[in-house]
């Protein structure tokens, strides 16, 4: 604690005048901050040298878990920052809000899929997935996979099936989040409407005309979906549903705590998205709070530890030597084919809507 100088610790006299100097330890006053995060930065906020370390720099975070598009339903102009997991939904709040200040963001996560190894091995056997040799990453093959997802193709249907009973006749899908709710659930539609669309980035009427039949496929076959990626994880590791689209730091998070599940397989899709985790801040106080997110180097080693890539690096790999559970990707950029870009933010809104049935102009 930064010590401050106050009133007397030594005399000194001179021609009889007694001086003295005394130390005080009064703390630095704490300011309350309160926003509105992503759910997969809840762990990160309650972790307690988190708190400890914000505390030390003068703030106390009060932060509720919410999907990130859900944070566009909600006042969020009465909270101090709002903390979403994309720039898209970012800047949606930036334009709504009209907000002058500077988004942050500070770290990323690529989007990934995880499976349980049974699972990942018998995509493997029908071409869907690879381990690679040397790294022993995990890839999802996202043309066979759209390919059987377009083609309603059931676990039942594939060569080595019959030693998966678990796997029922159910149809093969990822499961996500809602894509009108959450950022990641939104930008599997991206992807999913990237592939359909010939490889292209829909930019037009006539690219979410000629998607909407295969993402609303894609969707309806899910049920109900959960409206956070948190939640989305939880049922992944509950074992509801064999394969779930989430962010790679979920998995990393849990893998450095040393709870992930023993069987528990992270695989980068070959086509996939780096998710911009951006701070919106609301006023003064939220600029603070994103500004050391960004730059203090003890909440920087923190957020490696929960999982997130800092400019890029996978810090958390250090922490992960010597400890049994999931492989991870050292280098994104050479293990998936490619990054698109996401498509403007009222078409991806609108591709999302139809993927979920609701019928907009």
């Amino acid at each position: 604690m930064k010590r401050t100088l106050g009133v007397v610790v030594t005399l000194v006299l001179l021609g009889g005048v007694a001086f003295a100097l005394i130390p005080d330890d009064k703390p630095a006053a704490v300011e309350t901050v309160t926003g509105e995060i992503g759910s997969e930065k809840d762990a990160f906020f309650q972790d307690p040298e988190v708190v400890a370390e914000l505390k030390a720099k003068g703030l106390q975070v009060q932060s509720t878990p919410i999907g990130s598009w859900s944070m566009n339903d909600v006042d969020v102009s009465k909270f101090d920052f709002a903390f979403p997991a994309s720039k898209s939904a970012a800047n949606t709040l930036l334009d709504r809000l009209k907000i002058k200040s500077t988004a942050i963001a500070p770290f990323t996560s690529p989007l990934v899929v995880l499976a349980h190894r049974p699972v990942a091995e018998l995509l493997q056997k029908n071409d869907m997935a690879a381990q690679d040799p040397n790294t022993n990453v995990w890839t999802l093959k996202m043309a066979p996979y759209l390919d059987a997802l377009d083609k309603g193709r059931r676990w039942s249907d594939l060569k080595g099936a019959e030693d998966h009973k678990e796997l029922g006749n159910g149809a093969i899908f990822v499961r996500t989040t809602d894509p009108t709710r959450s950022s990641s659930g939104s930008l599997y539609i991206a992807l999913l409407s990237y592939l359909q669309n010939n490889t292209q980035v829909v930019s037009d009427e006539d690219g979410v005309q000629a998607t909407k039949g295969l993402l609303r496929k894609a969707t309806v076959q899910q049920g109900d979906q959960q409206t956070s990626t948190g939640a989305q994880f939880t049922d992944f590791i509950t074992n509801r549903g064999p394969l779930a689209f989430v962010y790679e730091s979920q998995a990393a998070d849990v893998a450095v705590q040393g709870t992930a599940p023993e069987d528990m397989v992270v695989l980068y899709p070959d086509i996939t998205y780096v998710s911009d985790h951006t701070v919106v801040p609301m006023n003064p106080k939220g600029e603070k709070l994103a500004a050391l997110l960004r730059d203090d180097p003890k909440l920087v080693e923190l957020e490696t530890k929960h999982g997130f890539r800092v400019n890029g690096q996978p810090a958390f790999l250090d922490r992960l030597k010597g400890k049994k559970g999931p492989v991870f990707a050292q280098n994104i950029q050479s293990q998936v084919q490619l990054m698109p870009a996401v498509p403007e933010t009222d078409l991806l809104k609108r591709m999302s809507d139809l993927a979920k049935g609701v019928v907009t102009k």
